[in-house]
């Protein structure tokens, strides 16, 4: 019989011999003494078993690692997740995500006119008095001068009721409608009165593009914008998105516009808002009320 020699150690394989030489073969070297023995009948080289004769399968495979190395392999395999676990939520904390940032959803908010719905964001004030989809999150005093800073949908204060409170806050999002003869007037529409808003001068603008809403066009506007009134130099970043779902609107053609503002302020909240508000918006039928209009 031949035994066959792997390399390192001699395995259960065997076979007759196809030969019968006229003297014993000479004994395979030790490990460690010498060469690396050759395969029995000198062929195939180091590590190749040799062709089986006919009518024999091949060799079987090798068994598993010992048990040892398995373990060991699957602690460091643990060890390795461990690792890049916490160096992915060591990247997600740093950089706002993980739902952090004020970017926590607790459901939604829909404008009937336009049938747009928009995420309601946790720990944000819904009032309710301006429109159905109004939040605000933190109040806080207007600059010297300036009565509406506000760059949303309307032209007019928030909550007109008290004309004494403050309309000026950290973060606002609001649902609204622009009119427009087409979709592409109606985003020239709000690209020129953001331009020439009274109260806030642009100062970059980071996004002027198509893009997708809920599976229909959409145009965003993002815009880097300063005070241009008062001592205070209160400072944001707006978000305009029209959407091009015509409605009817007071007998005219009008296109939904989700605005989203976040101030420059340590207390403000995370900018991701911006991106809850804009891959949480759904499109829906308009459902008008004669509250609503």
């Amino acid at each position: 019989m031949e035994r066959w020699w792997d390399g390192n150690q001699w395995t259960e394989s065997s076979r007759p011999r196809s030969d019968a030489p006229s003297v014993p073969p000479a004994p395979a070297s030790a490990p460690g003494f010498g060469a690396e023995p050759m395969p029995p009948g000198g062929i195939g080289g180091p590590g190749a078993p040799p062709p089986f004769p006919p009518g024999y399968g091949p060799y079987p495979p090798m068994g598993p690692p010992p048990a040892q190395k398995r373990n060991r392999g699957l602690v460091l395999g643990l060890v390795a997740l461990l690792v890049v676990g916490g160096l992915i939520a060591i990247l997600v904390f740093a950089l706002g995500g993980g739902g952090g940032g004020g970017t926590a959803t607790s459901g939604r908010l829909a404008d009937p006119t336009t049938g747009v719905s928009v995420p309601q964001i946790k720990g944000w004030e819904h009032t309710d008095k301006h429109s159905p989809t109004h939040q605000i999150k933190d109040r806080i005093p207007c600059s010297d001068e300036s009565s509406n800073p506000s760059l949303g949908p309307s032209d007019s204060p928030s909550d007109s009721s008290d004309e004494s409170e403050s309309h000026c806050y950290l973060g606002e999002i609001e649902v609204g409608a622009i009119p427009g003869k087409s979709f592409d007037s109606a985003v020239s529409k709000m690209s020129t009165s953001a331009a020439k808003n009274s109260g806030f001068k642009i100062t970059k603008t980071t996004r002027d593009e198509r893009i997708k809403i809920d599976g229909k066009d959409a145009h965003i506007l993002v815009y880097e914008v300063e005070d241009k009134k008062g001592s205070a130099k209160r400072s944001a970043t707006v978000q305009f998105i029209v959407i091009d779902a015509s409605v009817e609107d007071g007998g005219s053609k009008a296109y939904p516009i989700v605005f989203t503002g976040v101030d420059h302020d340590s207390k403000a909240p995370d900018k991701s808002v911006l991106d809850t508000v804009r891959n949480g918006i759904k499109v829906g039928q308009p459902t008008p009320t004669d509250s609503a209009s």
